[in-house]
């Protein structure tokens, strides 16, 4: 292992910043456009002096000592001009790795730690004077990058590389960064080598496959999609199942990245690839204990057609149901497109709204009030089971919003509810 010793002289933190911009670039990252400023105590000069330690890590056993020794007059005449940080003590990063590992995030680590500092809990609180330690207990707000770039080197994720290049050597048998438990876990792996390539990666352990024969087999499987998931352009795709108290288990991941040239990452996809990587999870999962190919009998998916075409392509028989979380969200966005009702009361357009609304509500089954408007004949469109009552619905509310076309002044809020209609018959 090598250690690097260099004067505060020596480091010019622009070519530092130039430097860290190419790597930015390189790995498709923004810059930050403004100049570094400086946080260490002394200027820059010049200053050659440094030394170069190898030892092995093991017995700690000195190798080698080389490097320049003496420092120039400019750095020998410098004088401090700024203070120097104040280093957090270990005992505090340990705990906050700590509880990184474990999903913790950063405002409930600070939480943590402003009450064991309170309590005095760290190692080295006690019995000393304030003063006198050269550590401090509390974290900043400016320790959070250091903080994740020590939980990467934990994982051995090399930062200095792109995230692709890591992925690889985990999964390379050659690589000495080989992990077999990742490797493992991976039934699916295509490598992006230039940039017209796309990076595919999937994941199932040998629990998520059992319980993919368990809870998803000739049963339902769910399907969410998940993006934003860091600062690269990934998409993620969860596959779970239902256990028997009823909660959601992880059985797949399938993660890739936008293709070359999309200007958004939730538009980096499409039916084909979908498709690829559903059926390479058939592939993996192989034949079940009675001989059968794995095949859900019901997936219920958000209202994403791109999704829902790739479930039919691998599962021509499957039954699709809609997320009515999700169906009831693209109807407010669309009733939002088409209706703006701003900041001023526009008595027309809340009525029209409010009428629309009235399509997507959910009831209480167990509700007096809900029991009323089953005796009225009257069912929300999002809960009710019979074509030809939504059909109804519909045709009711069109009727109306009709009579509203005759008046000048709700007829503008009338037409966009008729427009709102036809994309409810037409989805």
């Amino acid at each position: 292992m090598l250690i690097w010793i260099i004067s505060h002289c020596g480091t010019d933190s622009q070519a530092r910043k130039a430097k860290d911009d190419r790597q930015k670039l390189k790995q498709g990252q923004s810059i930050y456009p403004e100049a570094w400023k400086r946080k260490m105590p002394y200027n820059y000069t010049g200053c050659l002096a440094h030394l170069d330690i190898t030892f092995i890590c093991s017995s700690l056993r000195v190798l080698r000592i080389t490097g320049v020794l003496e420092h120039d007059p400019a750095c020998e005449k410098q004088e401090m001009q700024r203070y120097p940080p104040v280093p957090l003590h270990w005992h505090v990063w340990q705990c906050a790795i700590e509880q990184l590992n474990n999903g913790a995030s950063f405002a409930v680590i600070q939480d943590r730690n402003r009450e064991w500092y309170l309590d005095k809990k760290y190692e080295g609180q006690k019995g000393e004077q304030p003063s006198l330690p050269n550590t401090r207990y509390l974290l900043l707000p400016q320790d959070t990058s250091r903080l994740y770039r020590m939980q990467a080197r934990t994982y051995g994720v090399d930062l200095s590389q792109p995230a692709e290049q890591n992925v690889n050597a985990w999964l390379d048998q050659h690589s000495p960064y080989y992990k077999p438990e990742l490797a493992a876990a991976v039934f699916y792996y295509q490598a992006r080598h230039n940039p017209s390539e796309r990076f595919k990666i999937c994941i199932h352990t040998q629990e998520m496959k059992d319980a993919a024969w368990k809870y998803t087999h000739g049963d339902q499987l769910i399907m969410d999609s998940t993006f934003g998931i860091c600062d690269r352009r990934l998409l993620l795709f969860i596959g779970m199942g239902i256990d028997e108290k009823g909660k959601g288990v992880p059985i797949v991941f399938f993660l890739f990245s936008a293709p070359s040239g999309s200007q958004a990452t939730h538009a980096g996809y499409d039916t084909d690839i979908l498709t690829e990587l559903l059926r390479e999870w058939v592939k993996a999962l192989g034949k079940g204990p009675d001989g059968a190919t794995f095949y859900p009998k019901v997936a219920i998916t958000d209202t994403d057609t791109k999704e829902r075409g790739a479930l039919i392509a691998v599962w021509p028989l499957i039954f699709l149901l809609l997320c009515k979380f999700h169906v009831r969200n693209a109807w407010a966005n669309r009733r939002k497109t088409l209706i703006k009702l701003g900041t001023t009361m526009v008595f027309e357009k809340h009525q029209v709204v409010s009428r629309l609304q009235s399509l997507d509500r959910r009831y209480d089954y167990s509700d007096l009030v809900f029991q009323e408007i089953l005796s009225l004949s009257y069912f929300s469109l999002i809960i009710t089971e019979d074509y030809g009552a939504a059909q109804d619905l519909v045709k009711q509310e069109r009727n109306y919003l009709q009579m509203m076309l005759t008046n000048s002044k709700t007829a503008s809020a009338a037409k966009n509810g008729i427009e709102y209609l036809d994309y409810l018959i037409k989805t």
